[in-house]
């Protein structure tokens, strides 16, 4: 239904994911959305999202309580994990992103300065 991508400058795997995530909420309640099947390669993030793993980060708490927050608007989310390479087409969104020169943003400190020093940036 559509497709969206965000540049957060460098950060860590996991912030990545967990902003990835919560990017796929915010927009799909738009869209008029009931339900979401959500597919992820990070298993963490599949486990930390269903209770499964406790989430020791603070920053990634916090982020986790903003994504459980925006789930429920919907009637029901799915969210899976599936092995890297059956999630081609969302590797090929991110190395879009990545490659564009025009990102990156120099008077914005990057997100992993940010996710340090325990702020969540303004991302979308």
């Amino acid at each position: 239904m559509a497709e969206e991508g965000k540049y957060l400058g460098r950060c860590t795997n996991n912030f990545a994911e967990y902003n990835g995530l919560r990017l796929a909420l915010l927009c799909a309640r738009p869209l008029g959305a009931h339900s979401l099947e959500i597919f992820s390669d990070s298993e963490l993030l599949v486990k930390q999202f269903s209770g499964e793993y406790k989430i020791k980060d603070p920053v990634l708490s916090g982020l986790m309580a903003e994504i459980k927050k925006s789930a429920a608007f919907f009637g029901k989310i799915t969210l899976s994990h599936v092995p890297r390479s059956k999630n081609t087409h969302a590797d090929m969104l991110v190395n879009k992103i990545l490659d564009d020169p025009c990102q990156a943003e120099p008077d914005q400190p990057a997100a992993a300065e940010m996710q340090q020093e325990g702020n969540q940036p303004e991302l979308f």
